[in-house]
């Protein structure tokens, strides 16, 4: 969710671009203010070009707002919170940080008397609604072109990799995050979640036991005893959270006989994924939430780690 602040008098045409360096970058020409913008909450009327851009939701809307040039004034996170946004850094220099607003239907009146306000449903559909997002509010910004360059760069460098690797092409991968033994291990792509399908589109095989195990936005509990589940040709192990360190993770993890007889663990065929200093996996967040930023560094980072495993 982004609240759009609009100003008549600073000398930015109410049909067209603006000029000069600023907040929002110049726009394309194209719109005409004023401007409706219908949203699933409700319509939303800009009298000017937006001038100030402050994003109250979470950081999915914020990828958005940087991915297309936009330096807010309101933030949801901090910059440095992800690794992968380290290029945008400059875009946070002016923000304020505040804890985000994630009840958009019922907040979407209220902000509305503060500010335009651009918003999508993002729950309705986890995979794409970054991509409506993006437009919307490339719509608003007189942005278009920039906004749909946006989503098809996002695509295309996915499909690079996947060209650049045939060897994924009928590979299994089993992307965990072990929480150690007070919380046990996830699989992050299990069936219909995003990381399941950022890993179709880079070519990989479905993983075979993604049907049988269920969680919330695709993150499924796996038990002791059903770590036999995980099996996959190539297995990738995000050490986080619990009440143990990541070192004591890894090595209870590693004592499970279970464990020790799976296929990739036999073969050789694991790989560790990288975590921030802070203890925090951006493999991980960057997958639960496809976005902009955060989808062209998850599926690179996937492409380095299984070529790792599979010694190519």
């Amino acid at each position: 969710m982004v609240l759009a602040g609009c100003s008549s008098d600073d000398g930015v045409s109410s049909e067209g671009a603006s000029s000069g360096e600023g907040p929002v970058p110049d726009g394309e020409g194209v719109a005409e203010y004023p401007l409706t913008i219908e949203t699933e909450y409700g319509e939303t009327e800009l009298e000017a070009r937006p001038e100030r851009i402050a994003v109250v939701g979470g950081a999915r809307d914020l990828e958005v707002a940087l991915s297309l040039g936009v330096s807010p004034v309101i933030v949801p996170q901090e910059a440095d919170t992800w690794g992968y946004w380290e290029p945008y850094a400059d875009q946070f220099e002016e923000a304020v940080v505040m804890n985000p607003w994630n009840d958009y239907s019922a907040e979407f009146s209220a902000l509305s008397d503060i500010a335009p306000v651009v918003a999508v449903d993002l729950q309705r559909d986890n995979q794409q609604g970054w991509e409506d997002l993006t437009v919307a509010l490339g719509e608003a910004l007189d942005l278009p072109e920039r906004a749909e360059k946006d989503v098809d760069d996002t695509h295309e460098s996915v499909e690079a990799l996947r060209e650049a690797h045939p060897e994924f092409e009928g590979t299994a991968v089993a992307l965990i995050v072990n929480r150690g033994a007070d919380i046990g291990v996830e699989l992050t792509n299990s069936a219909g979640s995003p990381a399941e399908a950022l890993l179709s589109d880079l070519g990989f095989a479905p993983h075979p036991n993604a049907e049988e195990v269920t969680g919330e936005n695709g993150w499924a509990d796996i038990s002791l005893e059903n770590l036999g589940l995980i099996d996959a040709d190539v297995i990738l192990v995000g050490q986080q959270g619990g009440e143990c360190t990541p070192e004591e993770g890894r090595t209870w993890l590693e004592g499970q006989s279970i464990y020790q007889g799976l296929t990739a663990v036999e073969g050789g065929r694991v790989i560790q994924v990288p975590e921030q200093e802070s203890g925090t996996l951006p493999l991980s967040w960057a997958l639960a939430y496809p976005k902009p930023v955060a989808t062209p560094y998850a599926a690179e980072q996937l492409s380095e780690l299984a070529t790792e495993a599979l010694g190519e």
